[in-house]
């Protein structure tokens, strides 16, 4: 496998349009109600990972173009000269400018999380035995957790779960009701058993480096929206008609808490984002709602395996600009050479030459050669 700016190109074009095509599918009302959660949240990671491995196989099939993508690429390729001696293309730029900006962003990134974690240090405030005893009942109905700490924060909007390695539960200081602090801790800490916070920051630092793809930011809105119905499910799962209601009615409550507050810590989890108010009602919709008949497991696993297929099918087609060769005037002086006429002669001194008829052999260097090897020229000793 080698990669090269069209497969790079093909990349950015496949995974865009899978992503477009589960954001549609997840939208789709059978879609939603007959298959897991966890299935879309895979076929995410998977147009992530497409995205991370460009390449092209020897068996791919060139899909020319000879119209828009050849006048770009020519466009972007065309060399200029500055100052006399440095020479430059427009493609090389805008390389030097995604990679400036993608390390400008995991920096900031790094040093938002950084001073997110110091914060919650220094300002937090370790809760009562009250909250803990709550937490621990909330733990058994969760299942196996990591050490998770429980810290009230001032001028926090919402509670929230942040942290990789050392984890905190952040929860604003005010006075809750038993069955409102059962559900709060009970949906963080089933965030932290699923993982999510670390998803979050796997798509963040995706985000970072395919700064410039829209298609990427479609994958994080919808992944994070997604990440919290799986985790409603997950909670609900055992919640009767009555139990479901306090547990919305928790959430509605966390809106009216935030909505006074500023931004909250970055790549957190929590039970709800101001910021992302418009998914509620989806959240709700599924709470509600007796839990449909899903599909059995064996169809949500042949959908994966579908869709790896047509992964993988995206790597046998590669777009590639295509020119139309220059017409060439019959001439005395016009020399048409066929490609088997071209060799490349080694010399007993271990030297390689290019022989043409119709000119006289030049001497190859080791960057010539290794072109006329990968454009298949035969390769003749001086002895034949």
């Amino acid at each position: 496998m080698q990669i090269t700016s069209f497969s790079l190109f093909s990349s950015v074009i496949w995974s865009s349009v899978l992503i477009l095509v589960i954001y549609l599918f997840r939208k789709f009302r059978p879609f939603k109600d007959k298959f897991s959660l966890w299935v879309p949240i895979l076929l995410y990671l998977f147009c992530a990972a497409r995205l991370l491995l460009p390449g092209e196989f020897p068996f791919s099939i060139v899909l020319p173009d000879r119209h828009i993508y050849a006048s770009v690429y020519r466009f972007l390729k065309t060399e200029h000269t500055l100052g006399g001696h440095l020479r430059f293309s427009f493609l090389h730029l805008l390389f030097l400018v995604w990679l400036l900006t993608a390390g400008i962003l995991l920096l900031r990134l790094l040093i938002r999380c950084r001073r997110a974690m110091a914060a919650i240090r220094s300002r937090g405030q370790n809760c009562g035995r009250k909250e803990y005893k709550i937490f621990r009942a909330a733990a058994k109905t969760a299942g196996k957790l990591p050490k998770i700490s429980l810290r009230f924060f001032p001028d926090l909007p919402t509670p929230m779960g942040a942290g990789i390695f050392r984890r905190y539960i952040l929860l604003p200081q005010r006075e809750y009701s038993e069955k409102e602090l059962y559900y709060i801790l009970l949906h963080e800490s089933t965030h932290f058993l699923n993982r999510d916070i670390l998803i979050k920051l796997m798509i963040s630092v995706f985000c970072c480096i395919f700064w410039w793809n829209p298609a990427v930011y479609l994958l994080k809105a919808d992944l994070e929206q997604t990440l919290e119905m799986k985790c409603d499910a997950a909670v609900s799962r055992h919640l009767d008609h009555v139990e479901k209601v306090v547990y919305l009615r928790t959430i509605l409550n966390c809106m009216k808490w935030s909505s006074s507050k500023k931004a909250s810590f970055y790549d957190a989890v929590c039970l709800f984002d101001h910021k992302k108010a418009g998914g509620v009602k989806e959240r709700f919709a599924a709470v509600i709602k007796d839990t449909p008949a899903l599909s059995p497991r064996w169809a949500n696993l042949l959908l994966v395996i579908s869709f790896c297929l047509l992964l993988g099918a995206s790597y046998l087609f590669i777009p590639q600009p295509a020119y139309d060769p220059p017409v060439l005037q019959n001439t005395p002086h016009t020399t048409y050479i066929d490609a088997d006429d071209i060799y490349v002669l080694q010399k007993a001194d271990g030297t390689y030459w290019l022989c043409t008829p119709a000119s006289t052999p030049r001497k190859l260097s080791d960057e010539d050669l290794s072109i006329c090897l990968e454009r298949g020229f035969q390769i003749k000793k001086e002895s034949q």
